[in-house]
């Protein structure tokens, strides 16, 4: 079996509510405690209450020259920071116009590039803003498939059409007759038609 060293507080209720642990408050409600203690007047409060007071304000004196202090830092602080938002807006403006610019010198050299591969092929100057590349082997490839098209053109343009006419006489009835029989002389039938109707 167990040995308990210890004695174990126990506490037992009784249902009835006689006995039990709680102590009977009905029976000591007369009684006035012997320990009250001091009792204190409005005045005695009041004066507590005032060195209390001035204990606290001493404490705190500097307060307002705190609060001025702080106030004046966060308005310099302030002003840094404008400041330097100022100067981070001038220099994205700057960085801006400087890529604004580069990227305009690069569409001026490659403008320029193109002009000189295009007059180096012998093609139209006109034809060098219609040449597309980014870089030097781009615009080369672009100008060699353009190079046929730009020929056959040129020779459609000086092969065929009206055929060129005779010196017309001074006259504007034989100028008339003149026309007329370059452009009928190809066929028989016009032929006909033309000398029976110039017949006068």
């Amino acid at each position: 079996m167990f040995k308990f060293d210890k004695a174990i507080p126990t506490r037992f209720f009784m249902a009835d509510g006689d006995g039990g642990g709680a102590p009977d408050s009905s029976k000591d409600s007369n009684k006035t405690p012997k320990d009250a203690g001091k009792t204190f007047t409005q005045d005695d409060v009041d004066k507590a209450v005032k060195d209390r007071l001035e204990r606290e304000r001493k404490k705190y004196s500097d307060y307002d020259d705190l609060k001025k202090a702080k106030e004046e830092l966060d308005a310099l602080k302030a002003g840094q920071l404008s400041e330097l938002d100022r100067t981070k807006a001038d220099l994205e403006k700057a960085q801006a116009a400087a890529k604004a610019a580069d990227e305009k010198v690069k569409a001026l050299e490659l403008s320029a590039l193109k002009a000189k591969l295009v007059a180096e092929a012998g093609l139209p100057a006109a034809l060098a803003d219609r040449v597309n590349g980014d870089d030097e082997e781009a615009i080369k490839a672009d100008i060699e498939t353009l190079k046929p098209l730009v020929k056959s053109a040129a020779k459609a343009v000086g092969g065929g059409g009206t055929p060129p006419m005779d010196k017309p006489d001074s006259s504007a009835g034989d100028y008339g007759r003149n026309l007329a029989k370059s452009m009928f002389d190809r066929s028989e039938g016009a032929k006909k038609a033309s000398e029976s109707f110039f017949k006068l």
